[in-house]
């Protein structure tokens, strides 16, 4: 592919994924799903093995994100979870090993949740509570972990189903 068409290409993904993280910021209600679609556009360029188009996509869409987002969040979401994940996973799933890669990945997931819970407050908001008061227990702070990370495998699962459909509809050149 000629240089000028990859980089139309990364043009237009980067404009999907800052579209994608515009409407995250203005529907609060759908941030959550709008964020990890935004991470998932990244993964076009990797699952036809474009590894620099699909890291210059992220990195792009970072610093976009947090130039003209409205709301910061979103851009916080993708850049520190959801389009960090893309690029970890494809480079976590070179790995041979399947029990090594899913240790690798929840490991990722491990970081990103603290990330989140840690870094977030203080980059955003000071004042910010990450938490509701309902999970200052221990139990149903315990509880909301593991079901974060349930809802964690379940997104990698349904995430790499549509890396197989994207590298069926455009194999690799």
């Amino acid at each position: 592919m000629d240089r000028s068409r990859l980089i139309a290409r990364g043009g237009m993904l980067t404009a999907l994924t800052i579209v994608l993280l515009y409407l995250a910021s203005v529907m609060p209600a759908g941030q959550v799903g709008l964020c990890a679609a935004a991470g998932v556009v990244p993964a076009a360029p990797l699952s036809r093995r474009r590894v620099a188009l699909g890291v210059c996509v992220y990195v792009a869409s970072a610093v976009l994100g947090f130039l003209i987002l409205p709301k910061k969040t979103a851009a916080f979401a993708y850049t520190a979870v959801f389009g960090a994940y893309t690029l970890l996973k494809y480079a976590i799933e070179k790995l041979r090993a399947k029990p090594l890669q899913w240790v690798c990945k929840l490991g990722c997931a491990g970081v990103a949740l603290g990330v989140v819970l840690l870094a977030a407050p203080m980059l955003l908001a000071p004042s910010m509570r990450v938490l509701p008061d309902s999970l200052d227990t221990g139990a149903a702070f315990g509880v909301a972990v593991l079901l974060y990370f349930v809802v964690f495998v379940l997104y990698d699962i349904a995430f790499s189903r549509l890396l197989q459909l994207l590298r069926r509809i455009f194999p690799p050149e």
